[in-house]
């Protein structure tokens, strides 16, 4: 409905998701990008690769960008 770039959102979430230790949450968020039916295999790609990057980093790179 608001036209947002969906690959976008579902990154922030995950990002969002890794720095508050919320892993249940990343697979659930996963599984639903998965499951939406708009959602390509890119999408799911770049969502694992993005929250491994964000979770690779130290504890201070992460609240550092907070």
């Amino acid at each position: 409905d608001f036209q947002l770039e969906a690959q976008a959102v579902y990154i922030r979430a995950g990002h969002r998701l890794v720095r508050q230790r919320q892993y249940g949450a990343v697979k659930q968020l996963l599984k639903c990008v998965g499951e939406s039916g708009t959602a390509t295999k890119n999408d799911c790609d770049a969502l694992i690769l993005s929250c491994l990057s964000v979770a690779d980093k130290g504890p201070s790179d992460v609240s550092s960008r907070n």
